[in-house]
């Protein structure tokens, strides 16, 4: 339905897990919890009175099954809009045509991490606290039991990359996986798919940190990148971040909008963001206190070859269609 519509694309932190290889009858019992959620009964009316309501309706719905059961609004293969999943679909060729800037940022998962310790503490028991209050496992036992539970006869590899001490460990273990298996992977994944093909994709790690306490806590965030990407130098900006590092924030505003104009993101002065090839060492551009393109350490390629057939369960079943896998 979009071919033709776009001269290129930029996908920040995408995850490809939100687009499942479940079909739309499967899917519907979703919208049908919507509802639900809604006090619209299931049944006969339900999807036309869906359809009247606001759609801030629909959204703060979403977010309170997110927040209860890890349900997202994800996209389901339909055959019209989506003939197969994301994944599959770069997988096999069959995504547009255009060029590509892909990537993902080091810490990803902690202020998800953070947004479940406040869902704790808001519960009356923690134990009574919604689902995502409790997805990073806390005890070096429930993290050792969830890797095991997850990757099977790789356990010991995931363990050794990234291991675990004690449960302090374990809490930044989980953080780090799951930013691995959620963000940095798909990012991955989906560059390497295309340089196969040679097709013109540029992969990027973002890394900087906030100053002081923020920064240690929680790194480079989840969508902490964005006040780079539109160099917001407003003292109180729309960004939960501002600025420490205005050279890259100069830089980042350069690479995007030199990819927007002609599909590539170097020009004179910038560091060299080298496209991603399907010969030699993946390679990416990283983003933060130094800028340039660097190798992907083997480490990370090891723990994104481990995780590619995880991430195809995760494809095959979604957390809200299979709950097995988040009550470990």
């Amino acid at each position: 339905l979009s071919r033709g519509l776009f001269q290129g694309a930029i996908s920040e932190s995408g995850v490809i897990q939100q687009s499942l290889n479940v079909n739309m009858t499967e899917g519907g019992r979703l919208g049908v919890a919507v509802g639900e959620a809604l006090d619209i009964p299931s049944g006969a009316g339900q999807l036309e009175k869906l359809r009247s309501l606001p759609a801030k309706n629909l959204t703060n719905a979403m977010l309170i099954l997110s927040a209860n059961t890890t349900a997202i609004p994800y996209i389901f293969v339909d055959g019209s809009s989506m003939d197969s999943t994301i994944a599959e679909g770069f997988q096999s060729g069959s995504n547009h045509k255009v060029p590509f800037v892909v990537g993902s940022n080091s810490d990803e998962m902690t202020v998800f991490f953070e947004f479940g310790e406040a869902l704790k503490a808001k519960a009356s028991n923690p134990k009574e606290a919604p689902a995502a209050a409790n997805f990073f496992p806390d005890t070096r036992e429930r993290y050792e039991k969830f890797v095991e539970a997850t990757f099977g006869g790789s356990a010991e590899k995931v363990l050794s990359l990234v291991p675990a001490a004690g449960d302090e460990e374990a809490i930044d273990a989980g953080i780090e996986l799951a930013t691995d298996l959620y963000f940095g992977f798909p990012a991955y994944f989906t560059a390497e798919s295309m340089a196969q093909r040679n097709e013109d994709v540029y992969l990027y790690y973002f890394t900087q940190k906030p100053e002081g306490e923020a920064g240690e806590k929680l790194g480079a965030f989840h969508a902490s990148e964005l006040v780079y990407v539109f160099n917001d130098t407003e003292e109180v900006g729309y960004f939960a971040n501002p600025i420490v590092n205005q050279e890259l924030a100069d830089a980042m505003v350069d690479y995007w909008t030199e990819f927007a104009r002609k599909g590539n993101p170097n020009s004179k002065g910038l560091p060299r963001w080298e496209r991603v090839t399907s010969t030699g060492d993946v390679a990416w551009n990283v983003l933060g206190p130094s800028i340039g393109t660097e190798p992907v350490p083997e480490a990370k390629k090891e723990m994104y070859g481990i995780m590619a057939p995880v991430n195809t369960a995760l494809l095959n079943i979604g957390y809200w269609f299979n709950r097995n896998i988040t009550e470990i």
